[in-house]
């Protein structure tokens, strides 16, 4: 390993074990934010269409149709959903030693 990609890879390694910025920070929580929204909307839409409110209900209940549905059979799908596009987002990231192998 050249002393260069030495220097380099460091340098991404100090960018991102820095803090986020204001902006960061902002995006950051719009994005959780969505996520959750999106979570929800996965949980309340289906042959049953529920209300998001019925659907908290359903996740603090002990017995029921509605939880049935909810935690039994459109959680599973929900998480995996999130499961499965982190990973598809960790994947696509550029790596530190394929952004300088490639002369720009």
């Amino acid at each position: 390993m050249s002393a260069d990609i030495r220097v380099a890879a460091r340098d991404v390694i100090r960018r991102a074990r820095r803090p986020l910025d204001r902006r960061g920070r902002i995006a950051m929580t719009l994005l959780v934010v969505a996520l959750l929204a999106s979570f929800l909307a996965s949980l309340s839409i289906g042959d049953t269409v529920l209300s998001p409110f019925r659907v908290v209900q359903a996740l603090f209940e002990t017995r029921g149709g509605v939880r049935m549905v909810v935690v039994d059979w459109r959680m599973p799908r929900a998480l995996a959903a999130v499961v499965f596009g982190a990973a598809l987002a960790w994947c696509s990231r550029p790596s530190p030693a394929t952004r300088w192998a490639v002369p720009m």
